[in-house]
């Protein structure tokens, strides 16, 4: 089994910009979305073997040297920090009629005074949706959207701002409204799939048991239906100096 360290997602962006290509350039030859192609720059997915076939054959290269080479190291090659494109902002080159994928790392770079996580990219979705724009799909970094005409194209920076900037000031009724409803949405998913988690881990709902117990830092250490299994617990973990606490 080789025992290399796979380089692909840092090799990938590099033969990218050294082929002066975007992501989206880079995305449209081997027919995937952009947001796709980059979380595999950032190493958040993994391409099939197809894909990677295609994209050496592009780029000139070799599947080992796209996989296992360090070419960060190499002379002949240039390896550029955030963002990828050359000071090039996705969105404000966005001018012409067409389908148009939209993710964080281009609202980072149109407005990064704020974070641009699900819930925000939900609530940007459905403004744009409420002032007329076909949003065509919305994923957990991005969402997709057509554009009509040139026109339409060339207000969207505008719009998007505006959007933006009321989030920062808390000055929209709609935007307020729909971001505590989808941050409440979220919020309750997480909580779900934390409590599944904890229900697995312990083999029952947290709620279901009696008591927990911290240490002399307030960190929670443990649960357990009794007490007795509360100091079972510390003096495992050899915790000496710890206070068992009632759930009921």
């Amino acid at each position: 089994m080789r025992q290399d360290e796979i380089q692909f997602g840092r090799n990938l962006r590099i033969l990218r910009i050294n082929n002066n290509l975007s992501q989206q350039d880079l995305a449209d030859a081997i027919r995937v979305t952009r947001q796709t192609l980059s979380a595999w720059e950032r190493g958040v997915g993994k391409p099939d073997i197809y894909c990677v076939h295609d994209v050496c054959k592009i780029l000139d290269v070799s599947i080992e040297t796209i996989l296992y080479k360090n070419l960060s190291e190499e002379k002949n090659f240039q390896d550029y920090e955030e963002p990828f494109e050359y000071g090039y902002c996705y969105i404000e080159n966005i001018s012409k009629q067409g389908f148009y994928t939209i993710i964080d790392e281009d609202l980072e770079e149109f407005f990064g005074i704020i974070r641009h996580d699900m819930e925000h990219i939900s609530v940007t979705a459905l403004a744009l949706r409420k002032r007329g724009y076909i949003i065509t799909e919305v994923f957990n970094n991005g969402f997709s959207i057509y554009l009509q005409n040139s026109e339409e194209a060339n207000c969207l920076k505008k719009d998007l701002y505006d959007i933006f900037d009321y989030f920062i000031h808390h000055d929209n009724l709609y935007i307020e409204k729909r971001r505590e409803e989808v941050g409440d949405i979220i919020g309750k998913a997480h909580e779900q799939v934390l409590d599944n988690v904890m229900t697995e881990i312990y083999g029952a709902e947290i709620n279901s048991l009696a008591y927990y117990w911290i240490d002399d830092e307030e960190n929670v250490r443990g649960y357990a239906n009794t007490e007795e299994e509360c100091r079972v617990q510390a003096e495992f973990q050899k915790c000496v100096d710890y206070r068992i606490i009632s759930l009921t």
